[in-house]
């Protein structure tokens, strides 16, 4: 990219570019963190459920949970835990 080229870029790109990486963060919290993940994989463990995460090729997660081949698929952290909490009032 030459100087003049660089000069005529908008004011504040910057600044967008951070603004929407944090949103990207707040509305995409699926297993970003992977102590998380490994926490929630435990607790599926313990009730006897595996959990797995996978990434798409758009950089999606999907999160399945698997007990005697039937398995639930989320694309959200906070659906697994909401399944989570699901089976933990079923014992």
């Amino acid at each position: 990219m030459n100087d003049a080229q660089k000069c005529e870029r908008p004011a504040g790109t910057r600044a967008d570019a951070e603004e929407n990486a944090e949103s990207v963060r707040i509305v995409d919290d699926s297993f970003a963190n992977s102590k998380a993940v490994a926490t929630l994989q435990a607790q599926f463990a313990l009730l006897g459920h595996e959990m797995t995460v996978t990434r798409q090729g758009n950089g999606r997660a999907i999160c399945s949970v698997a007990r005697h081949g039937q398995r639930r698929t989320f694309c959200h952290a906070h659906d697994a835990r909401g399944f989570l909490a699901q089976l933990r009032d079923a014992r």
